[in-house]
């Protein structure tokens, strides 16, 4: 009866310490909970943001041993994205939550807010961080991809453009940027309201080569660009390109066939390195502009948060908006900067990059 109760009293206290240490691992983790498209057209979007986090953990697994992330697919729907939203807050118990495109931040950001759930979203849309204590850009503004065009454009010397505009929140942000950074000298033009599943602009080309433009802006949807530029080779259009940063998508400019070759558009800097280990990893260096935020986001948590685990949302929030300004290696340099207009938001060095090919040069000034 004794060496029973002495084995009953032995387990007991093995299942009390199993449960004890399961606690206490749980606790010294930090959950990261990712909501990107993983399938449908803005696959490329979301595959770039995985593949670039994954590839910071398998170069510093030092700095991830108490870090883990979680991965939901949004289809780049915001409905299918505030679902995740609620798994990953809810159930998961995700101490910080990561989100790609206009869209699905829009949707997300007042939700985090409210609900005081640390939210990162690699996104342009300044609005989504404006005024906001629990929501957090890790990207420039839109503006600023849209001062680094119209640099260009003055340099270029070309003062009257036509710009093509789909209805997407992403493309309209960018048409509103484009507005507010103009110059005096710069006329423009709008061809807008063009449904995002158009893929007949011959009309359009042909209104174009009728003006007296001197540049295009190609500001359309995943799967519309491409057909776009083969139209325009077809019509002998003839006139320079830019676009935004949707042109950066190795399946559009395959599927263009090299019509896409010689548009710029506004991005941010990648590394030859980081490039080259991206494609030797993952067979891809297509949307690397939202591959290098992720990668330095990765890193940051990383440096932030392992054997140090968030302690809750004000603590995420206060040591991500006390990083300053930080330097890791293949991606290079960012700072921490908050404004009235950005609210709080990572800013990278942009550049404007050359489409050759599959490749995306980029261009000395």
């Amino acid at each position: 009866m004794i060496t029973n109760y002495s084995r009953f009293l032995r387990d007991a206290g093995v299942l009390v310490l199993s449960l004890f240490a399961f606690v206490v691992s749980g606790a010294c983790e930090t959950t990261v909970g990712v909501i990107v498209p993983l399938s449908g057209g803005a696959a490329d979007y979301g595959l770039a943001i995985r593949n670039s986090i994954e590839l910071a953990r398998e170069r510093n697994p030092e700095l991830f041993t108490d870090i883990r992330f979680e991965y939901e697919d949004a289809t780049y729907d915001p409905r299918v994205a505030l679902t995740a939203f609620q798994k990953l807050a809810d159930s998961n118990h995700s101490d910080i939550i990561v989100t790609w495109g206009v869209s699905a931040c829009k949707a997300l950001a007042p939700v985090a807010e409210a609900r005081k759930v640390p939210l990162i979203g690699i996104c342009i849309d300044p609005e989504t961080a404006r005024g906001r204590r629990y929501v957090m850009r890790f990207m420039n503004t839109i503006d600023d991809y849209m001062q680094e065009t119209v640099s260009h454009l003055r340099r270029s010397g070309i003062k009257k453009i036509v710009v093509l505009v789909s209805e997407h929140p992403y493309l309209a942000e960018m048409r509103a940027a484009l507005d507010r950074t103009r110059t005096a000298e710069l006329s423009i033009d709008y061809l807008d309201s063009i449904p995002p599943t158009e893929q007949d602009f011959r009309t359009h080309i042909r209104r174009i080569k009728q003006g007296t433009f001197d540049g295009v802006g190609v500001f359309l949807f995943v799967g519309q660009i491409a057909t776009f530029f083969k139209q325009s080779k077809q019509l002998q259009l003839g006139i320079p390109t830019f676009g935004t940063n949707f042109c950066e998508s190795a399946s559009e400019t395959s599927a263009s066939e090299g019509a896409m070759n010689g548009s710029l558009f506004a991005g941010n800097i990648i590394t030859p390195e980081f490039a080259a280990l991206h494609q030797q990893r993952f067979g891809s260096e297509s949307q690397l502009t939202f591959g290098v935020p992720a990668y330095a986001m990765a890193m940051t948590i990383g440096r932030l948060f392992n054997s140090q685990p968030a302690q809750s949302a004000d603590d995420v929030m206060e040591r991500l908006q006390g990083i300053g300004e930080q330097e890791v290696p293949l991606v290079g340099k960012f700072r921490y900067a908050r404004d009235d207009h950005g609210g709080a938001h990572i800013e990278f060095p942009l550049t404007m990059k050359r489409i050759d090919g599959n490749r995306f040069e980029p261009v000395a000034k």
